[in-house]
């Protein structure tokens, strides 16, 4: 399986988890995640890939310009419905992008291809998707 399909595949899978979540579990802080909720940490994953896919025509990404839609943090449905939209936008050509990271709170200008951009940020949802296995099983 090439990356974007496992991309596809992890985001599917925190798409499911979101779905078996109860709106409170959702947006309850947890310890796990330093007690910030799953909803924060999927709107982070969410954010990082619409600014991939919405800013790669232009040639240049910068994930400073998130949008932090507190909605998608709150409200689960908000959340499936973005990581749909993800996953039916996330093929796009191969090409080296200028990339704009924030990485505890470090500038870095880096080089990144569309595979590199997309297993920096399926490797953030695998995390989730790792901490909340027993969530995957039916």
């Amino acid at each position: 399986m090439n990356l974007v399909a496992n991309t596809r595949s992890t985001l599917s899978d925190l798409a499911d988890l979101i779905q078996k979540l109860t709106s409170g579990e959702f947006t309850s802080g947890c310890e796990e995640l330093g007690n910030a909720t799953i909803g924060q940490h999927t709107r982070h994953i969410i954010e990082l890939f619409q600014c991939l896919t919405d800013q790669y025509a232009s040639g240049t990404i910068n994930y400073d310009l998130r949008e932090r839609n507190k909605l998608i943090e709150t409200d689960p449905d908000m959340a499936i419905l973005c990581i749909n939209r993800i996953c039916n936008e996330i093929e796009l050509p191969e090409k080296h992008l200028p990339c704009n990271l924030i990485m505890e709170m470090v500038y870095q200008q880096l080089k990144l291809t569309l595979l590199e951009s997309c297993y920096i940020i399926s490797s953030i949802a695998f995390i989730i998707r790792r901490s909340f296995g027993s969530l995957f099983t039916n």
